[in-house]
């Protein structure tokens, strides 16, 4: 752990291995990293993770549904719904030859946040392996910074479960166990 400055702080977190290469908080900014290695192709993983991109909702238990306001490509909204919630999210790059996606939180941010971004790519390691790799950004607004630590927390409670059940969806065509339980 490294801090330095007064006022400014940089915090490297290292996180663990294989699902969070470590968090880097900057200021106001706060940007990780987490990834998961999967048995099938990166084409396919890139069609559950872009080509799909709109049907989250499917799949991870922290959703109750999930579907696209337009075309799964640049400019197009994915709407997600948890309860009573409602996020929306802005595709701001999809690169379906490189396997890369970005989106943007444009609707239901909750109030502390000034920005959060996505950054997503399917990665090749060989011909039946691949990996996803996420990377949250978010910005926070100056009078919440003091919260950093507990959306961090939150955060890496509740990606690697994501990751996880991307996972078992991309792998088996199926939904996660916790998704089911949710559902039933």
């Amino acid at each position: 752990m490294r801090i330095s400055g007064f006022g400014r702080s940089i915090l490297k977190i290292q996180g663990v291995p294989g699902r969070n290469d470590g968090t880097v908080i900057k200021g106001h900014k706060m940007k990780s990293r987490f990834e998961i290695v999967m048995a099938i192709p990166a084409e396919l993983a890139w069609v559950a993770a872009g080509e799909k991109f709109g049907e989250t909702g499917q799949w991870t238990s922290f959703l109750d549904s999930s579907h696209m306001e337009g075309a799964v490509e640049v400019g197009g909204y994915r709407v997600c719904i948890d309860g009573k919630k409602t996020l929306t999210e802005q595709l701001t790059k999809f690169d379906p030859v490189n396997m890369v996606l970005e989106y943007e939180l444009t609707g239901g941010r909750p109030p502390i946040l000034k920005s959060a971004k996505n950054h997503w790519f399917v990665e090749s390691l060989g011909p039946n392996r691949s990996k996803l790799v996420m990377i949250p950004t978010m910005e926070f607004k100056w009078w919440a910074v003091f919260l950093k630590p507990v959306l961090l927390l939150s955060i890496r409670v509740i990606l690697p479960k994501v990751l996880e059940e991307f996972k078992h969806w991309a792998e088996t065509g199926e939904a996660h166990p916790r998704k089911k339980a949710r559902a039933a």
